[in-house]
């Protein structure tokens, strides 16, 4: 999905290596303290994430990205993609 919309700085890092890694950041879980993930290695805040959100891109990347799924509806079968997108009364 990812190659053929020409997402270069698009990876999921569990599975790719790349030189730039994402920026570490503070974030909370359940509510509770804030967990500062700037010692971590960024293959433990993917694990943390999991599929769920261990994608990493820029802002180029979800853009295409948006665009592709949710104007041009490249993502999905044509039949998929009418029946997420249309709103039945």
């Amino acid at each position: 999905m990812l190659d053929p919309l020409g997402l270069r700085h698009t990876w999921y890092p569990p599975d790719e290596r790349r030189d730039v890694l994402p920026v570490p950041g503070r974030f909370s879980l359940n509510g509770d303290d804030d967990l500062d993930t700037a010692g971590f290695p960024a293959t433990a805040i993917a694990s943390l994430a999991g599929r769920a959100g261990a994608l990493v891109s820029n802002a180029a990347g979800l853009m295409t990205f948006g665009g592709a799924a949710l104007r041009e509806h490249r993502l999905l079968r044509a039949a998929t993609a009418q029946a997420a997108f249309s709103i039945n009364r």
